[in-house]
C-alpha cells in the first residue's frame, strides 16, 4: 500500500512547481512546443488535482454519513475531510501564486 504522505507531498510539490516552471519559460527563451507542452502539463495537473479534491470531499461526506454514530469511522471521515480540505488549501495557494505571477509578468512587460 502506497504511503498517504508521500502520495501527499509528491503532489504538493508537483502543484507548486507548476507555477515555477512556467515562471522558468519566460526567463529563457524556450522553443514554442516546449512552451505548448509546459502549459499543457500545468493544465492537465490543475484538472486532475481539482477532480481529486472533489472525488476526496465525496468520500469524506460518504464516509461521514455512514460511519453511524461509530467513533472509529467518524475518526476516519474526519481526517479524510481534513486531508481533502488541506488538499484544497494547496490548490488555491498553487492557483494565487499562478496569478500573481501573472500579474507581475504583464505588470512588467507593460512597463518596458
Amino acid at each position: 500500500m502506497v504511503n498517504k504522505n508521500k502520495l501527499f507531498l509528491i503532489f504538493l510539490a508537483l502543484i507548486l512547481a507548476l507555477p515555477l516552471l512556467s515562471y522558468a519559460q519566460v526567463q529563457v527563451q524556450v522553443p514554442d512546443q516546449l512552451t505548448t507542452m509546459s502549459t499543457n502539463l500545468q493544465n492537465a495537473a490543475r484538472t486532475i488535482g481539482w477532480s481529486l479534491l472533489v472525488i476526496g470531499f465525496i468520500i469524506a461526506g460518504g464516509l461521514y454519513l455512514t460511519s453511524a454514530g461509530d467513533m472509529t469511522r467518524m475518526t476516519i471521515a474526519k481526517k479524510a475531510l481534513t486531508a481533502a480540505i488541506i488538499g484544497g488549501v494547496v490548490l488555491v495557494i498553487a492557483g494565487a501564486a499562478n496569478a500573481l505571477r501573472n500579474i507581475i509578468q504583464n505588470i512588467l512587460n507593460t512597463g518596458t
